[in-house]
């Protein structure tokens, strides 16, 4: 799961362009995942963050739910 959120943390980027920090995503989910808490998702450290996660990070980074389930493509 670490690996497919740092894919969308490289891929999903701000509107102006710039990497998303973990206060962005904690700032959208209305603090519903801590800066700490994104930051073990994004070290791997977390395996499973379930769906209601999910659901708070797809859409504060404007990601397709679907997008989780897919194969990433090679980078």
């Amino acid at each position: 799961m670490g690996e497919k959120f740092r894919h969308f943390l490289r891929t999903r980027r701000r509107p102006d362009g710039s990497a998303r920090a973990r206060a962005d995503i904690e700032r959208a989910t209305r603090e519903e995942l801590s800066r700490f808490y994104v930051s073990r998702l994004r070290r791997g450290k977390i395996d499973d963050p379930g769906f209601k996660k999910i659901v708070a990070i797809s859409r504060a980074m404007d990601i397709p739910i679907q997008a989780w389930l897919e194969d990433q493509p090679d980078s």
